[in-house]
């Protein structure tokens, strides 16, 4: 499957705020609700556990246009913590959704 050219991305900064917290379901969750393609990167800070006051890991996503919505759905059943109790043990920093682009100059385009 082709990608849009320019497909929409998520980043999200997450801190877990106990030691043996997971998310297991996830891409599983994406999947199921009928994301054929998502994209995750992980960037973990370079302390780990993050000192007081950091994130402890940034997640990149990609997908394609006609599946945002599902993953925006995906994210708020992830969210819901009589579904994912471990989300419980999450504190978000901010999310930023937008567009990739192949040159910096085309996010102004």
């Amino acid at each position: 499957m082709m990608l849009h050219e320019h497909p929409a991305v998520s980043f999200e900064i997450l801190r877990a705020v106990a030691p043996a917290w997971r998310i297991s379901q996830g891409h599983a969750l994406a999947a199921s609700a009928g994301i054929p393609y998502l994209m995750r990167r992980t960037y973990w800070n370079a302390l780990e556990p993050a000192p007081k006051g950091e994130y402890d890991f940034l997640n990149y996503f990609e997908c394609a246009d006609r599946d945002v919505r599902i993953f925006h759905d995906v994210c708020a059943a992830l969210r819901d913590t009589s579904q994912n109790p471990e989300w419980a043990f999450v504190r978000e920093g901010p999310i930023w959704h937008g567009r990739r682009v192949p040159a910096w100059e085309d996010l102004f385009a």
